[in-house]
């Protein structure tokens, strides 16, 4: 959280105060804020009925060689891609043949890899993890095996022999890291969001007093242009809802 002085309700100014009225940015996640601090119309969150949005697992890899297929963006199509979207949203099960997107960062920037290595990074869309479940580690290194044989298969030849580095990021670690809500990366789902999912909570808290957000979980939405565009009108509105005053 990021927290910005303003002068006191009153019209006093002291540019070296350390107490009075504060403005409080969150980009934290949504629910793990408001949990136990809203009044009914979250109570949903308080009783963590809530439903989060999808999330990611990913695999970065570090390799001892590259490939001319694997340039800085390639996206891996499944064959069947109705049957993943179903089984992402609808059954909360991780894909048995997904669709992958791949970032070789090092296939534009030579320096973010060694020597004649490469650095691939793999992305899949999966579930948020069901409360009270456990970290499976084991299913997460067989999953993540899949995909890198996978890969092998249509684009990378001797991939899976080629690792010299192997780092997961699961949902649990989203909640670890990050406090995310059952290890989603968006925040609250749609049935949550304004218009049904058209646009993503306010920027501003309306539950508690001087509180705003920013960040993907909130509006304009996911993703770095977004992001930065959401803390520009969070900083617009705290300014427009607490201007400075001129000292004199």
């Amino acid at each position: 959280m990021e927290r910005e002085r303003h002068p006191s309700d009153r019209g006093q100014r002291n540019d070296h105060a350390t107490d009075g009225p504060t403005d409080t940015t969150s980009s934290a996640d949504v629910r793990m804020v408001l949990a136990g601090k809203a009044p009914e119309e979250v109570a949903a969150l308080r009783r963590g009925e809530a439903t989060p949005s999808f999330t990611f697992f990913t695999v970065q890899l570090g390799c001892d060689r590259s490939w001319e297929r694997l340039g800085h963006h390639l996206l891996v199509m499944t064959s069947d891609a109705s049957t993943a979207f179903d089984e992402v949203f609808r059954k909360g099960a991780y894909p048995t043949d997904p669709p992958i997107y791949v970032n070789t960062t090092s296939a534009t920037c030579p320096d973010d890899a060694p020597p004649g290595g490469s650095n691939p990074f793999l992305v899949i869309g999966a579930p948020p993890f069901q409360p009270g479940s456990p970290r499976d580690d084991t299913f997460a290194r067989d999953y993540a095996g899949r995909l890198i044989d996978r890969l092998d298969r249509v684009a990378a030849p001797g991939l899976a022999s080629s690792i010299v580095s192997r780092h997961l990021t699961t949902p649990h670690d989203w909640e670890l890291r990050f406090h995310a809500f059952r290890g989603s990366i968006y925040g609250l789902g749609v049935e949550h969001n304004v218009l049904a999912g058209a646009f993503r909570p306010l920027n501003k808290c309306k539950h508690v007093h001087r509180l705003y957000f920013a960040g993907g979980g909130v509006q304009p939405g996911a993703g770095l242009p977004m992001v930065v565009q959401s803390g520009k009108i969070t900083a617009q509105r705290i300014a427009r809802d607490h201007p400075r005053k001129n000292a004199g």
